[in-house]
């Protein structure tokens, strides 16, 4: 892995001999990144903080649906975005204009809906609370 990429999150075998990881390591380093087994890095997205485009903001937890597309939770933007399988791609599925607060996983059914479990954080007593899961239909273009 890149020297200097710390906070791993979120690891996965991907495809036959590729991993996907999320990490998240300081004020620039919040990305996904798509590894070979010799820890080389192919492809990453994200890789600054913030909420536009591919600018990713603590990428907690990525789920893959059956085509090795990537749905995952951009907790502190409070989204959760889709990628294509390269990565070059991205939309917006859920975001906190459509009733997210600080999302933390994502759960995917062959059925094409799409849980994502989110809380409520309080800054005065910094506790996570307030639990809920939505519920999205994921609609393919």
């Amino acid at each position: 892995m890149e020297e200097g990429v710390k906070g791993l999150l979120h690891a996965r075998k991907f495809r036959s001999s590729l991993f996907l990881i999320s990490y998240s390591g300081g004020r620039n380093e919040h990305g996904l990144s798509l590894v070979d087994v010799n820890g080389d890095v192919l492809k990453s997205v994200g890789e600054s903080e913030g909420p536009a485009g591919n600018r990713l903001n603590i990428p907690w937890y990525f789920a893959l649906d059956g085509a090795e597309s990537v749905f995952l939770v951009d907790r502190e933007n409070r989204r959760v975005l889709l990628f294509s399988p390269d990565l070059e791609s991205s939309v917006e599925l859920a975001t906190r204009h459509k009733g997210l607060r600080y999302p933390r996983r994502v759960c995917l059914e062959s059925t094409g809906r799409m849980f994502v479990a989110d809380n409520w954080f309080d800054f005065k007593d910094n506790t996570f609370s307030n639990g809920q899961v939505l519920v999205y239909q994921v609609k393919r273009v």
